[in-house]
């Protein structure tokens, strides 16, 4: 298959499907599904997997495809949210350093986290500080610790890691995590709001 590897284990999950687009591989894929979500570039590619049709063509006529977490946001992708409101979104990053990792998204999508206009930047950590304190009691976790990267999602986000030291922090050591888990957390967090 053109694919190779990226099938293997596909079956283990309900809702298996693949957005590609350009063959650039998101690192960090912040959605619910699995293995790792391609999106990025131009053109296009289709993969129908299970019903699931997730398209990205500007020959088209669709135009840009939003950003993935702007897809969540608009729930044509599925996420485990814990918080919402008219701004922001927080939902749990499929591929936590630790359980519990959390995005916190504006709903508008800017690609860099600093280009947010100052009144969006004081928001988002009052957003972000209910859930970081659930995530500190539901965890047990030393220190919530709030990073923004911004390499893996060209849309701002901060991320909600909880951590009992700095080597928590290595965004590159995230692992795909079993659904059933993560709903279970999902669940824990919110109930701790």
């Amino acid at each position: 298959s053109e694919f190779g590897n990226l099938f293997n284990g596909l079956e283990r999950f309900p809702f298996p499907f693949l957005c590609i687009s350009g063959g650039q591989q998101l690192m960090s894929a912040n959605l619910d599904i699995w293995p790792d979500v391609l999106i990025g570039g131009t053109g296009q590619r289709k993969i129908e997997q299970e019903g699931c049709d997730i398209r990205h063509s500007a020959e088209e006529g669709e135009g840009e495809m939003g950003s993935v977490f702007s897809q969540i946001v608009n729930g044509e992708l599925p996420s485990f949210r814990i918080q919402e409101n008219e701004r922001f979104l927080a939902f749990l990053d499929i591929r936590p350093v630790r359980p519990g990792h959390t995005l916190i998204v504006p709903k508008e999508e800017v690609d860099h986290f600093f280009d947010l206009d100052e009144e969006l930047l004081q928001e988002i950590l009052i957003f972000a500080k209910p859930v970081s304190q659930a995530l500190k009691k539901v965890t047990g976790c030393e220190r919530v610790a709030a990073v923004v990267a911004g390499f893996d999602v060209p849309h701002a986000h901060l991320h909600l890691i909880p951590a009992f030291s700095m080597s928590d922090l290595d965004l590159r050591q995230g692992n795909s995590t079993n659904p059933d888990a993560l709903r279970d957390m999902a669940g824990k967090i919110r109930q701790a709001l």
